[in-house]
């Protein structure tokens, strides 16, 4: 992707709870975030079958600061965290949007608000089947530009991951470089023709989606099919 483009992040989770969506939404309207809280949520929408949310949380810290001179300021900063997110009864229960690296408070938010009913479990997907299954969904052969693959064991027990990238899909190039050897792929970057231009999506193991603001919502609409039909494993 282009340096400075805008590019959406999707992750998904595995969320089991008893009950109805609309009764987790009712316990995380009860949470609900205000002007004087430091964490909470805003219920945007809730549907018998989802529901839209997104959740705050109030960061406060210092930060260090020299002038020219040498001369060192401490200022307070403030920062609002924020995560938005879907919850389904069916897999994956979870999609988060644009989330934080750190999920630890938006977790902790969640169990508590659901009165700790909700069961929430990272999940991992093998990238083979989700790209296949993305390449029937969309009716074409896509080209996978670069990729991670990890896992890779020699001899000795060592075990190696190595980077790959080319001007064309480097399935083969993958093949030709450890062709008695498993692995397991954590990234793929592929490159998907969109009028005059290539749209660059990457998927990872850890169940997670980058793609650009100018990706056709029917194609990111396909990707999340297909993660479905390709399922997650627990971590």
């Amino acid at each position: 992707m282009k340096a400075g483009a805008t590019v959406n992040r999707v992750r998904w989770m595995r969320a089991k709870f008893p009950g109805s969506i609309r009764q987790i939404g009712r316990q995380l309207q009860k949470a609900s975030f205000t002007a004087d809280s430091d964490e909470g949520f805003v219920v945007d929408r809730i549907r018998d079958e989802y529901l839209e949310a997104r959740y705050f949380e109030r960061v406060s810290f210092q930060q260090s600061i020299t002038d020219p001179f040498g001369k060192t300021f401490v200022v307070e900063r403030l920062e609002f965290r924020q995560v938005d997110f879907t919850i389904t009864k069916t897999f994956p229960e979870l999609e988060l949007r644009m989330a934080p690296r750190g999920l630890k408070g938006f977790t902790s938010g969640l169990l508590k608000a659901s009165e700790f009913s909700m069961e929430l479990e990272q999940c991992t997907v093998e990238l083979r089947p989700w790209i296949s299954a993305i390449e029937r969904g969309l009716d074409t052969k896509i080209a996978i530009r670069a990729a991670v693959a990890s896992g890779i064991e020699l001899q000795g027990g060592a075990r190696a991951k190595i980077a790959i990238t080319g001007p064309a899909d480097v399935r083969s190039g993958l093949a030709e470089l450890v062709p008695s050897h498993p692995y397991q792929l954590e990234t793929v970057q592929i490159d998907y023709p969109f009028g005059r231009s290539i749209l660059k999506i990457f998927l990872s193991s850890d169940s997670s989606l980058r793609y650009s603001a100018n990706a056709p919502e029917e194609v990111v609409h396909t990707i999340r099919a297909a993660f479905q039909t390709a399922g997650g494993g627990r971590q």
